[in-house]
């Protein structure tokens, strides 16, 4: 007898994630994206945090305190 095997996967892509305001004095980054997901906050060609969100998406990632205008990614 022959065997099957069958491989699930999404198929609809998430949401994208949301990301509060960042003003320059602020020293975390706060959002709601997936369940789990690693998020990675990245500025000035380098990355500035990372932290994994909580189960029901929601994240906080730790950065320093960055110069007015700098932008994020």
């Amino acid at each position: 007898m022959m065997g099957y095997s069958f491989k699930t996967s999404d198929v609809i892509a998430p949401k994208p994630p949301t990301v509060n305001r960042v003003e320059d004095n602020d020293t975390v980054v706060t959002g709601k994206t997936v369940a789990k997901a690693s998020v990675f906050v990245t500025g000035s060609d380098k990355q500035l945090g990372k932290a994994t969100a909580a189960s029901n998406g929601t994240f906080t990632v730790k950065i320093a305190k960055q110069k007015a205008g700098t932008s994020y990614l």
